[in-house]
């Protein structure tokens, strides 16, 4: 797993799996089951990337004025983080 720059850009902006695209904020068990290279593109803003508000909705999140949904990478682990934009900065 690669996710270049994470400890200062904690947002998501495009995610490949073996070289393929990855459009879904989701990595299923059959993409890496057999060993996968996963690079994420990080950034320090709020991308389009797994913020579309149908994908959003599927997974229950609220999203609008002063909210923020991001990805945050830690080592080599990932965890969905919602917050207050307002919290931003205390990762």
């Amino acid at each position: 797993m690669t996710a270049i720059g994470a400890r200062t850009k904690p947002y998501v902006k495009s995610l490949t799996i073996n070289g393929v695209s990855v459009d879904r904020p989701v990595i299923t068990h059959a993409q890496i089951a057999g060993g996968a290279d996963i690079v994420f593109e990080m950034s320090d803003k709020v991308e389009l990337w797994g913020n579309d508000q149908d994908i959003l909705k599927e997974f229950g999140v609220e999203n609008g004025p002063g909210k923020v949904e991001a990805i945050v990478m830690e080592g080599s682990a990932s965890s969905f983080a919602k917050m207050n934009e307002s919290h931003r900065d205390e990762l």
